[in-house]
C-alpha cells in the first residue's frame, strides 16, 4: 500500500525573513511581505508561476501589490494576507516609528517593516530543506501552491527502516525543529489527504470518530485510505480546491472538506470547475496524483572519461567495476544504500545509450553493484545481437553491422588509472544533457562491442541503511544468511535475464486450478525495502508441516489436494483411455508417449464455479494411482463428457 508524507512549514516566507533579520527588537516588530508591483518582462519560471497563482487566489492582487505573509505582531495590528499594500500602510501610518531597520528591510511608519516577496528564493531555500530530509525518503517533491511551503515525500516501504511511521515522522520533525523551523507533518495513503492533514488548523477538540486523526499535535497520521476517516474541521482550502469553488461551496453552507467529499459525484461536474472535480476524485482514489521528484543537489554518481577511448566489452567491464567502487565509497560515506542504478554511455562518434538496472534490496557493496551492471550489459548486448540476427535471417553467432577488421580494436586499450574523474570533480564534469553538448544520436547495444566509448556515467538513487536486525535469543541466524544469499542470487539473475524472468508464485482466491496461482516478478514486488525483506524471508523460510484440528475451508482444501506439476494446457486423453464404462476412470492412460496402468483412484472432487465469467468451470476431478507409483490428476468435463489430464503429483 502506498504511503505519503506531507511536511508543511507554516508561513515559510516569514520564517525565512525572521531568520535573516538582525534587528534586536524583532520580537515586537510587525513584519510583512508584499507581492511585486508588476511582473517584469524578463521574469519567468517559478516567480511568474507563483505570482500568477497569488492573483488567482486573491482578487485584490490583480490591481496592485498585496500582503502575502505577515507575522503574529502584524496580525494583532489588523493586517491580513491578501490585504492591499496601501491599505496596510494606512492602518499603521499614524503610529510613531523608532529604531533602525535591518539592511534587507525597509522601515515603514508605525513599527511595520515591509519587504518584497521573492518566491524564487523561497523555493530555493525550501529545496535546501528537501535535501535535509531526503534521508527519510528518496523521493521528495514540491507542492505546487501560491506560496510554496510544503514538501511531499513518498515513504512507501521506508517506515520499517525507522521502526514505524510515527518514529519516521518524529525523526523528521526533530530534524527540522533542531534547525529552528516550525513544521506540521501529515501521513496518509494518498497525497491529497496527507497534504490536507498537514494544512489543517490545529484543534484541541478530540475527534470522536473511530480511526480518525487528532489534529491537536504537529504529527497527524491516517492509517487507512478511506475518506470517511478524514477528521472533521478541515477547511476546503486545506484540500487545495480552487478559490472560486471554495467560495461557491461556502455560500452553500459547506465549509468542511469532509462534507464536500460526501457530495454526490454525479452532480459535481455541473456545479464545480474541472480542477475541483479532479481534486475531489483524487481524495476518493478515482484519479491518480503524481509526484515530480526534486533532483538531488549532490547526487551519488561517478564518471569515467579517458584520454584514450575504451573499446569492447572487456574495457566496459573494467570501467563499470571501477565506477562501482566509487559509487560504493560515496554511499558508505553518506551512510546510504541504493536500489536503482542508471548507466549512460557516450561513444566517440557522438552516440549515446542508457540502461537501468534495479536491485532486489538496497545494496552498497561494490562487488554486487559491479556484477549487476556487467551482467545487465552483457544481457542487453546479446539480446540485441540475437534480435538483429533473427531479423537478418542469420544463424546465431554471426556478425552483423561491422566488418571483422573493425572489431580488432576490441582488445583492452584502457590504462589502469586512465581517465577516472574523482568523485569531488564529478559535478564539474561534462554532462550528457548539458546546454553546450551537441545532441547525441541513439546507438544499439550491440555496437558497444566495436564502437569506441568516450564517457561512462553511473548515477543512482539513495535510500537509508535498513535498521540492524535483532538477534533471535533462542534461534540461529541461518535463515537471515539464507535470505541474504537469496537476495544476491535474485539480484544477479534479474540483472542478467531481466526483471520479468525471475518470478515467484503467489496464491489467489480462486478454486479453479489454472487461476489459483500467479507469477509475479520478484524485483517489481520488492521495490520497497520492507517488501523486499518480507518477500526474501518468505522465500528462504522452509514450510513446516503443522497439525491443525480446524476443518479447512474450500480454498484451503483445494490447495492441499492440488498436484505439484500442473500442465499449462489440459491434455485431452479421452481417446487414449482404454476399457471401463462410460462414467468410470479407465485402467490404462496414455499420454506423452508413456502408458500408465491405473490400479486405484479417488474422487470425484467437483469444481463448478465461474459460470458468470468467460472461463466457466464444471468438472469432476480424480486422483489416479499407477502401478509404477506415479500419481496423476485427471478430470471429466461435465458439459462435453470428455477426459483431460491436468497434472502430476510427483
Amino acid at each position: 500500500m502506498k504511503r505519503f508524507l506531507s511536511v508543511r512549514l507554516p508561513n515559510w516566507p516569514m520564517q525565512l525573513l525572521q531568520r535573516e533579520s538582525v534587528n534586536d527588537s524583532q520580537e515586537r516588530l510587525a513584519l510583512a511581505l508584499h507581492s511585486p508591483y508588476e511582473i517584469a518582462a524578463e521574469v519567468g519560471g517559478v516567480t511568474a508561476a507563483a505570482l500568477r497563482r497569488v492573483r488567482e487566489s486573491c482578487p485584490a492582487a490583480r490591481h496592485g501589490p498585496v500582503l502575502v505573509a505577515i507575522n503574529a505582531v502584524a496580525w494583532e495590528q489588523g493586517l491580513r494576507p491578501g490585504m492591499p499594500l496601501e491599505e496596510a500602510r494606512s492602518l499603521v501610518r499614524s503610529r510613531p516609528s523608532s529604531g533602525s531597520a535591518g539592511p534587507s528591510l525597509r522601515r515603514e511608519a508605525g513599527r511595520l517593516e515591509i519587504a518584497e516577496w521573492d518566491p524564487a528564493e523561497d523555493r530555493q531555500q525550501l529545496r535546501q530543506v528537501a535535501e535535509l530530509i531526503r534521508q527519510f525518503a528518496p523521493i521528495v517533491a514540491f507542492d505546487e501552491e501560491p506560496i510554496c511551503e510544503t514538501l511531499l515525500l513518498d515513504i512507501t516501504g521506508c517506515a520499517v527502516l525507522f521502526g514505524g511511521e510515527r518514529q519516521l515522522a518524529s525523526g523528521l520533525y526533530e530534524v527540522l525543529q533542531g534547525r529552528g523551523f516550525r513544521a506540521v507533518v501529515g501521513i496518509a495513503g494518498r497525497i491529497c489527504i496527507a497534504r490536507a492533514l498537514s494544512h489543517a488548523a490545529a484543534s484541541s477538540r478530540a475527534v470522536a470518530d473511530a480511526g480518525a486523526v487528532d489534529l491537536s499535535g504537529p504529527i497527524r497520521i491516517l492509517e487507512g485510505e478511506s475518506v470517511e476517516q478524514i477528521p472533521a474541521g478541515i477547511s476546503l482550502r486545506s484540500g487545495r480546491l480552487p478559490a472560486a469553488d471554495c467560495q461557491l461551496l461556502e455560500q452553500l453552507g459547506i465549509r468542511d472538506l469532509r462534507r464536500a467529499l460526501a457530495l454526490p459525484a454525479d452532480e459535481l461536474p455541473s456545479r464545480l470547475s474541472g480542477a475541483a472535480v479532479t481534486r475531489l476524485q483524487q481524495f476518493h482514489g478515482r484519479a491518480v496524483e503524481h509526484l515530480e521528484p526534486i533532483p538531488e543537489l549532490n547526487p551519488v554518481q561517478a564518471v569515467w572519461e579517458g584520454e584514450y577511448a575504451a573499446a569492447g566489452l572487456r574495457d566496459m567491464h573494467w570501467i563499470l567495476q571501477q565506477l562501482s567502487q566509487e559509487i560504493s565509497a560515496q554511499l558508505r560515506e553518506r551512510r546510504q544504500m541504493c536500489t536503482v542504478l542508471e548507466v549512460r554511455i557516450r561513444t566517440e562518434e557522438g552516440g549515446s545509450v542508457t540502461y537501468e538496472t534495479a536491485l532486489v534490496r538496497a545494496e552498497d557493496s561494490a562487488q554486487t553493484l559491479g556484477e549487476v551492471l556487467t551482467l545487465r550489459l552483457d544481457y542487453l548486448v546479446q539480446s540485441e545481437r540475437l534480435r538483429q540476427e533473427r531479423a537478418a535471417g542469420m544463424q546465431p553467432g554471426g556478425r552483423r553491422g561491422h566488418s571483422p577488421g573493425e572489431c580488432e580494436v576490441a582488445e583492452s586499450s584502457v590504462a589502469p588509472e586512465a581517465g577516472r574523474i574523482p568523485a569531488a570533480d564529478v559535478a564539474s564534469a561534462a554532462a550528457f544533457a548539458g546546454s553546450d553538448q551537441p545532441e547525441l544520436r541513439p546507438v544499439e547495444f550491440s555496437e558497444l562491442e566495436c564502437v569506441p566509448v568516450q564517457q561512462v556515467r553511473i548515477s543512482t538513487n539513495s535510500v537509508p541503511i535498513p535498521a540492524h536486525r535483532q538477534r533471535d535469543l533462542f534461534g540461529s541466524e541461518e535463515s537471515f544468511e539464507v535470505a541474504e544469499d537469496l537476495a544476491g542470487l535474485v539480484t544477479r539473475l534479474t540483472g542478467r535475464l531481466g526483471p520479468a524472468a525471475v518470478q515467484r508464485f503467489v496464491e489467489l482466491d480462486d478454486v479453479r486450478p489454472e487461476f489459483s496461482l500467479q507469477g509475479r516478478p520478484v524485483a517489481e514486488d520488492a521495490d520497497a525495502a520492507g517488501q523486499a525483506a518480507r518477500i526474501l524471508a518468505e522465500l528462504s523460510t522452509p514450510v513446516e508441516a503443522t497439525v491443525d484440528s480446524r476443518p479447512p475451508d474450500a480454498a484451503e482444501f483445494c490447495r492441499s489436494t492440488r498436484p505439484l506439476r500442473l500442465l499449462s494446457e489440459p491434455l485431452d486423453v479421452t481417446e487414449s483411455l482404454q476399457g471401463g464404462g462410460r462414467n468410470s476412470v479407465q485402467p490404462v492412460l496414455r499420454a506423452f508417449g508413456t502408458s500408465w496402468s491405473i490400479v486405484d483412484r479417488t474422487g470425484p472432487e467437483r469444481i463448478q464455479t465461474a459460470w458468470w465469467s468467460d472461463c466457466p468451470c464444471a468438472r469432476d476431478y480424480y486422483r489416479l494411482l499407477a502401478a509404477c507409483g506415479s500419481r496423476l490428476w485427471v478430470y471429466r468435463e461435465l458439459d462435453s463428457d470428455r477426459w483431460y489430464l491436468h497434472g502430476f503429483f510427483d
